[in-house]
């Protein structure tokens, strides 16, 4: 239904002694609009304990109108994201992958699905960026930050208007 969890708070502060690691999977998905809009992840480790190796790893998947629009995501990825229908990741700010070896996953798809979100990518990571749909604005004005990945590639499937999209230092890219 819609507005499932609107606006709710997940702490995934991993318990001191008792877990070590974590995994979180936040999946926003199924029928009805808004399901985890404004909603917020928190956690009271520092920004510095969550580099590699990270006691966090992350994944989200948000599917359908609004789903996960402006929600703060400070976790770790450890290897993708999926942001599809419309508005379903836009305005998503914290998306980050952690460092290391593997690669790490962006899709995009849908009208505004990561528009004027922002995605960094980590060190020494290979970083996929992927916007594909009907709509011009899929990923209009993500931001991909990228310097420090081992690569960096970007997936064009937009049909119907211009792509807009902005590498790490500001230039507009599509």
């Amino acid at each position: 239904g819609d507005h499932l969890c609107k606006a709710m708070s997940i702490d995934v502060t991993p318990s001191s002694g008792l877990v070590s690691a974590a995994s979180v999977d936040v999946s926003c998905t199924g029928g009805g609009t808004d399901k985890c809009m404004d909603a917020e992840v928190v956690t009271s480790l520092s920004p510095s304990s969550l580099a590699e190796p990270s006691p966090l790893a992350c994944s989200l998947d948000c599917s359908g109108t609004h789903a996960c629009q402006n929600m703060r995501f400070p976790c770790p990825l450890h290897s993708a994201a999926s942001c599809s229908g419309t508005n379903a990741c836009r305005n998503v700010k914290d998306l980050f992958c952690s460092r290391g070896k593997g690669a790490c996953t962006l899709t995009c798809s849908g009208n505004g699905a990561c528009r004027d979100s922002k995605f960094t990518c980590g060190e020494a990571k290979a970083c996929v960026v992927g916007c594909s749909g009907s709509d011009h604005d899929t990923c209009e004005s993500l931001a991909v930050h990228g310097q420090t990945a081992s690569s960096l590639s970007f997936t064009v499937g937009v049909h119907g208007g211009e792509v807009w999209s902005k590498d790490g230092y500001g230039r507009d890219t599509g």
